[in-house]
């Protein structure tokens, strides 16, 4: 069967590795035209040995993800029947490998077969009947594997809110430093980020008044309790524009910040999108799995817009993770130094918050005139 790097989400490194084969053309299975394919006629004993060491890490993965799923009748009796469904079903809408704008269940199922014939051959009822994960039983539930208490951020939100705000038992720190782990990116020295201010009277900004607030001035942030100073930098001079919702006939100065030595930061644009699933086992598959609408919970909270009616209580969650991530610390020093998250002010554009304004330098500052704003509502 010919699938290609299409075929798969792009956060997921299976694009990656069908590249590696270095054979383009027109794909039957999701209809794409020019792209890398992947042939799994290469699992062949005869074939090019790469190739076929290429393929077989791909089935690998999927033999791993398989051994979490059990079929019907070889689940607990109480396992919650409403959670039945077919393995491609599952694979497509729970998890985030494939394509969902190209693919649909019945050619999930086609590539899983062709990867895995052997398996199909041997436990037809995992590809054809309806699967399930064991651990979701009540009788076999076990809190360890879990981010969350009861798997609610909801409940996470509200616990740190009303009821025990700096010694949550609601999360399971381990296991959260286990998911970000995950999403380490390295920002190079000499890449540019921009701050911007509104400055309608028009005055010359020093480096320190584009830079992040004095410790006890900041007011609560996202990723910031209110007197903790962060420095917020975007990727691009509109968004920065945009974040801080300038209006018409505002004056704004935008400072042009260079990184100064690389930096190791976290990128949690898109928590629940793992993408280095080779290194995974059932243990770790497992636990992806179990917390994959958590993962989404923290990431979609932390691209939530800001409104004016925010209160400074309803960052808290958020600044519960960005302290433990704080907190993490590899050889004599902070492992991480900022965390990189989604604008929902710019499409292209992303925000970077940093612990420490000191791994950027302003090399330059320019005022401009806000002369037109453009509203798009649904």
């Amino acid at each position: 069967m010919l699938f290609c790097e299409l075929c798969f989400s792009e956060y997921s490194e299976i694009q990656g590795m069908i590249r590696t084969l270095n054979e383009r053309g027109d794909c039957p299975t999701c209809k794409s035209n020019d792209v890398y394919l992947c042939n799994t006629n290469y699992l062949a004993e005869n074939s090019f040995y790469e190739k076929k060491e290429t393929v077989e890490g791909i089935k690998n993965i999927f033999n791993e993800i398989l051994s979490i799923y059990s079929y019907k009748d070889n689940l607990p009796e109480d396992f919650p029947r409403g959670e039945l469904e077919p393995l491609s079903v599952s694979l497509f809408y729970k998890w985030n490998i494939f394509n969902k704008d190209k693919l649909n269940p019945p050619l999930v199922r086609d590539i899983l077969i062709s990867l895995l014939s052997d398996k199909y051959e041997t436990s037809p009822q995992l590809f054809d009947d309806l699967v399930g994960v064991k651990e979701i039983s009540p009788s076999m539930h076990d809190p360890s594997l879990f981010l969350l208490n009861n798997n609610d951020w909801n409940e996470f939100t509200r616990s740190i809110k009303y009821k025990n705000r700096f010694h949550s038992q609601q999360i399971n720190l381990k296991n959260l430093e286990f998911f970000l782990s995950f999403f380490e990116e390295t920002v190079a020295s000499g890449e540019i980020f921009f701050r911007c201010r509104i400055n309608n009277s028009q005055q010359k900004f020093r480096e320190k008044d584009l830079s992040s607030p004095p410790d006890g001035k900041a007011s609560a942030g996202r990723l910031n309790s209110e007197g903790i100073s962060r420095l917020y930098l975007c990727s691009e001079e509109e968004t920065a524009i945009s974040e801080i919702r300038a209006s018409r006939h505002d004056i704004v100065t935008i400072g042009k910040f260079e990184v100064s030595e690389k930096i190791r930061i976290l990128d949690l644009t898109h928590f629940d999108q793992i993408n280095t699933l080779s290194s995974f086992g059932y243990d770790e598959f497992l636990k992806y799995y179990l917390n994959i609408q958590a993962l989404k919970q923290i990431s979609d909270e932390l691209a939530r817009p800001v409104r004016s009616s925010d209160k400074a209580t309803d960052y808290l969650a958020t600044q519960y993770i960005s302290d433990f991530a704080r907190s993490i610390t590899g050889e004599e020093k902070l492992y991480y130094q900022g965390i990189k998250y989604r604008s929902t002010a710019s499409k292209t554009g992303f925000n970077l918050m940093l612990f420490d304004s000191s791994e950027v330098n302003l090399i330059y500052q320019e005022t401009k005139s806000i002369s037109y704003v453009k509203y798009i509502f649904g």
